[in-house]
């Protein structure tokens, strides 16, 4: 088999409970199922493959949620992307010496289907606090993947990438 790229972007949001209180732990047992302990399964299955080629490039999605809190969010969201951005590191760490690279990007709001109910004006990214005063097309999101899973970054493992606009530095 001749794999040296794995990609995950697992996502899921429950949307309906807002309020922190009444979120259920079945909710959290599944957003983190879906978001975090499928990056853990895919990681493990294809580190022994790209152990044996010498060589590999994980690129997991994680996101922005990792690094800074959003009120109105359920906990299991950014409970699993920081599990997520923590496991990205810990792979690297012990990866690196079979040369496989291990590295996340954590996007900001960017402009798909799950993001829909934050974009309601054409000012709302300032609104968000987002330097830029934009978001995110998922264009943005695919070229900093292909950056991190080249051989363009071929001295980059454990990095967080963030591709929010800003974002988080304010």
């Amino acid at each position: 088999m001749n794999l040296e790229l794995l990609t995950f972007w697992p996502v899921i949001l429950v949307l309906q409970v807002l309020d922190f209180l009444e979120f259920t732990f079945e909710d959290f047992k599944k957003i983190l199922t879906v978001n975090l302990h499928s990056q853990y399964l895919g990681t493990m299955a294809v580190a022994p493959i790209m152990k044996e080629k010498g060589k590999g490039s994980i690129v997991n999605i994680s996101s922005v949620t990792s690094i800074i809190a959003f009120p109105n969010l359920n906990p299991a969201y950014p409970s699993s992307k920081g599990g997520s951005r923590m496991l990205t590191e810990q792979s690297a760490a012990e990866l690196a010496k079979y040369n496989i690279r291990v590295n996340s990007v954590h996007p900001g709001i960017i402009q798909t289907p799950m993001a829909n109910y934050l974009i309601t004006s054409p000012d709302a990214a300032k609104e968000y606090g987002i330097p830029l005063k934009i978001f995110g097309k998922p264009v943005e999101i695919a070229n900093a993947v292909l950056f991190l899973a080249s051989d363009e970054s071929s001295f980059i493992t454990g990095s967080a990438m963030v591709v929010d606009g800003g974002q988080t530095i304010v």
